[in-house]
């Protein structure tokens, strides 16, 4: 199974193939927005329009922008509608003026959906972004909007005035909301729910053993369901206090797998102009089966650090005490139970307003009471988002990760040894717009390689979600 491993390879070849080739065609293609008039005096809207027929298209542009400067909105819509436009960058051109139009009248909801529709065919299209954030943020669409934002931050590293504005805005967004709840429902068909292996018949020291039904591969499809609520107690200008919850279950025809936990945080989070800075305290709960799994409780180191606008380097510190049942379906689990600390890092560098690339990495050490389960191990991985045309948004992530445990296997001679890759491919069509989210389709793929053979296995799965951030 091993050579499983690079199965995931060929998928990042491809899709990298894939945005080289978006990102070239759509740097050709992508209209630029006309620069502002020159200075001088302007002509009066009568004498535009008295000219109207005279102007090329560029010459046009700039005349509506002046126009639009001026506050004559009615007037710029009837220009527009006198134009015909040859070539498709005039169209482009001409729609993106009408959503200015729109935007400038009130009729925000056709403001938007015309700036995405340009967005969804010209992802580079920096000047259609900010107005499209711009939109959102008005209407209090902050998840959006962000998200936006974020990206126009991404292109903004030779224009200071665009970064301060653009964090002034995100500043805002984080600022004027004290609270926040989402919630997602999912369907989610695996190919190995359970994580079990392909083989009924396994080879221990050589000897056969027959594994019960529990640790057989099976498939099935899921329905996955949670919720997240988030609040936050301005302490200073600086400092406030946080606080969140969260369930996120999944529910099988059979129960024998079904799945939820519930997670919760507090604790204070300051601010800074280059980032922020959090110690909260955690705890989570664990039902399998129906049944109770383990509780744990802990706490959590988190940072922010802002390097440059297209740079930024996130990082958590967590630490957890965990106590499993000693009576989960009739077995005692308790001997798992110790202390697990993680410290994990992602590095996320914008190329520009529609790609960016994550570098990951982790460190794991799991303690027990068990000699032969605890273990440490590190992890390794990167992904890349890419605002493809006709709508499509790519990010592709594969994460390898390895752990040596410490005590010899039960039943065998040497301790357990793992290695793991994970890759996942995240799809949203953002011009597919349902009560304000789009679709979003995640594929996975994972194969966990072990020198214990009944811990072997490999798993496709898959959900479908909507999401605010697009």
């Amino acid at each position: 199974m091993l050579s499983n491993l690079t199965r995931p390879l060929v998928c990042w070849a491809v899709l990298l193939c894939v945005v080289l080739v978006q990102t070239t065609a759509q740097a050709a293609e992508a209209p630029v927005a006309p620069t502002a008039a020159p200075g001088g005096a302007m002509l009066t809207v009568d004498q535009v329009a008295a000219n109207w027929q005279k102007l090329n298209p560029s010459q046009q542009f700039i005349a509506l922008d002046q126009i639009l400067h001026a506050g004559q909105f009615e007037s710029a819509e009837v220009l527009l509608a006198r134009s015909h436009y040859a070539s498709e960058t005039d169209k482009q051109l001409a729609r993106f003026y009408t959503g200015l139009i729109r935007k400038q009248q009130g009729r925000t909801e056709e403001a938007v959906a015309i700036f995405r529709e340009l967005l969804a065919a010209h992802p580079d299209f920096d000047r259609v972004r900010l107005e499209l954030a711009d939109t959102l943020f008005a209407t209090q669409q902050d998840e959006s909007a962000r998200h936006n934002f974020e990206l126009i931050l991404g292109s903004a590293g030779s224009k200071p005035d665009l970064a301060r504005t653009t964090r002034a805005y995100i500043d805002a967004i984080d600022s004027r909301r004290l609270w926040d709840l989402s919630s997602y429902v999912s369907i989610a068909p695996s190919s190995n729910l359970n994580q079990g292996t392909d083989s009924r018949v396994v080879l221990v020291n050589g000897m056969p053993f027959t594994l019960s039904d529990r640790n057989v591969k099976k498939s099935g499809v899921g329905l996955t369901f949670g919720a997240q609520g988030s609040g936050r107690l301005p302490l200073s200008d600086r400092i406030d206090l946080v606080g969140t919850a969260g369930v996120n279950a999944r529910r099988y025809s059979d129960g024998e797998f079904n799945d939820t936990l519930v997670n919760v945080s507090a604790g204070p989070r300051f601010r800074f102009d280059w980032g922020n800075f959090g110690v909260y305290a955690t705890g989570e709960r664990h039902w399998f089966g129906g049944e109770d799994y383990h509780v744990a409780g802990g706490g959590l180191i988190s940072s922010l650090v802002t390097l440059s606008p297209q740079d930024l380097v996130s990082t958590d510190l967590s630490c957890s005490e965990r106590q499993f049942s000693s009576e989960w379906r009739g077995s005692d689990l308790s001997g798992q139970g110790g202390t697990t600390c993680a410290l994990n890092t992602r590095i996320e560098h914008h190329f520009d307003g529609a790609t960016f690339a994550n570098v990951l990495g982790g460190l794991k050490h799991e303690g027990s009471k068990l000699t032969n389960l605890d273990n440490k191990g590190w992890s390794a991985g990167a992904g890349i988002y890419r605002e493809l045309s006709m709508g499509v948004s790519v990010y592709l992530q594969s994460i390898y990760t390895k752990a040596d445990y410490e005590g010899l296997f039960p039943t065998m001679d040497h301790a357990r040894r793992d290695q793991k890759l994970e890759t996942s491919v995240n799809l949203t069509k953002r011009d597919f717009v349902v009560f304000g989210l789009a679709p979003t389709l995640a594929l996975t793929y994972t194969v966990n390689d072990s020198n214990v053979a009944f811990m072997r296995y490999e798993t496709y799965g898959s959900n479908l979600t909507f999401t605010k951030r697009f």
